[in-house]
């Protein structure tokens, strides 16, 4: 796996962009390839939570915390925890990471906050 280039970068100060007691947009971007736009739902994000979102070995998972200066106690920048999902464009097939930052603050209710949004291969 190798991050080629950084839509978006982590930052402690961002709000969330997904609150499941609110009716949400999607978070939307321009394909850096194509310029289609690409669309990440609330559904889409809050089942890397809950269904625990790519599947990635120890070395693969130390490497994106690495790669985006996730902390020695492994929370996200906003404080929630950080999950990773994968995103394709539908036209040229651009394949995106996208950190999520997710905070449970009461059961079943989460605040889901996009960290990082880089291509990769």
């Amino acid at each position: 796996m190798e991050i080629t280039h950084h839509l978006v970068s982590p930052s402690y100060h961002r709000n969330p962009d997904f609150k499941s007691a609110e009716l949400e947009e999607d978070y939307t971007w321009e394909c850096r390839n194509c310029g289609s736009s690409i669309a990440l739902t609330f559904e889409q994000a809050s089942k890397s939570y809950w269904q625990e979102g790519l599947k990635l070995s120890k070395e693969e998972f130390a490497n994106l915390k690495s790669i985006y200066g996730i902390g020695y106690v492994g929370k996200s920048h906003d404080g929630g925890w950080p999950h990773f999902t994968e995103i394709q464009c539908h036209q040229c097939n651009e394949r995106y990471m996208v950190y999520l930052g997710i905070k449970e603050p009461v059961n079943s209710c989460l605040h889901i906050t996009v960290q990082a949004i880089s291509v990769w291969r």
